[in-house]
């Protein structure tokens, strides 16, 4: 496929290999690890010039590092030059909280999906079933290519 690369997190790599066996193809390759202080390192090794990327990162038992390494790798991707920068993430972390539980509460799932718009990402596909209160202005993942 060509105009195509699709990175894995390490979430979940088999699920990232899975996906990339029925498409016919093998995940781009790319570094990932923490430093010494435990901040994540991202390095793309291969070329995504006017690609279109698909980032395949699932929840896991650690959420935050998962997130973190996914805004990284959408970053490095937007800094990469690709033409469209898609995340592909069974679970939406922090779906759970995707409305106002209490009057000072925060709305954890709509900072994630700004985080994630600020990153560069262009769209996001999703297996979790977001609540139907949470639709519309909630997630408004801006166009990253259009600033």
């Amino acid at each position: 496929m060509l105009g195509i690369k699709v990175f894995a997190g390490r979430s979940h790599p088999a699920l990232a290999e899975a996906i990339c066996e029925r498409l016919g193809m093998s995940p781009s390759q790319c570094d990932l690890g923490n430093f010494s202080n435990g901040e994540t390192s991202v390095q793309l090794n291969t070329s995504i010039r006017n690609e279109d990327v698909f980032i395949i990162q699932s929840g896991s038992r650690y959420i935050n590092d998962s997130v973190m390494e996914l805004l990284i790798m959408i970053a490095a991707c937007k800094g990469g030059s690709a033409k469209s920068v898609t995340a592909v993430m069974p679970y939406f972390p922090y779906a759970r909280s995707s409305k106002k539980k209490s009057h000072r509460g925060p709305i954890t799932a709509k900072m994630l999906a700004n985080l994630m718009g600020v990153a560069g990402v262009t769209h996001v596909i999703t297996e979790h079933s977001l609540d139907s209160g949470t639709t519309g202005e909630h997630y408004t993942y801006r166009e990253m290519s259009d600033q």
